[in-house]
């Protein structure tokens, strides 16, 4: 999971913010900034990014949506279909994970062969667990069969 940069939010070419009316229209700014690439795995797709919620716009303990994360471009990130899938609509307190777009997440994890991710071992014991977290939300945790 590699830090991030999705910028402010896009504006138009009078240089007002644009309103998004779907969460799917921000995916081809999400994509011009952040590159064709999950904002998790980091696997390269050229189609089937979704525009990811960080936090859910139908939280599973409500089941309703919730107009203000469903269109806020601070709650946007891109997502495969398995990263999406697995972090699914789970409720989330965002200080709990590390985010891409928020944290620096190569000192959070180590990398090693064959994709395995865990977190760094130079963390305190807190933020290990944080580090864990944010693996057993996404998937990365997943290995191959």
């Amino acid at each position: 999971m590699r830090p991030i940069s999705k910028g402010p939010i896009p504006t138009d070419t009078s240089g007002n913010e644009i309103n998004f009316h779907k969460y799917q229209d921000a995916r081809g700014k999400l994509i011009e900034r952040l590159g064709e690439i999950c904002s998790y795995c980091e696997m390269h797709l050229d189609s089937s990014l979704a525009v990811e919620h960080v936090i859910p716009k139908k939280p599973e303990s409500s089941g309703e949506t919730i107009q203000e994360r469903e269109l806020d471009w601070h709650n946007f990130l891109l997502a495969c279909p398995n990263c999406n899938s697995t972090k699914g609509n789970k409720d989330v307190v965002p200080d709990d994970y590390f985010w891409p777009d928020k944290d620096n997440t190569f000192r959070a994890f180590n990398y090693s062969e064959g994709g395995i991710i865990t977190p760094s071992t130079e963390l305190s014991a807190e933020l290990q667990g944080k580090a864990n977290a944010t693996i057993e939300l996404t998937g990365l945790d997943k290995r191959p069969l």
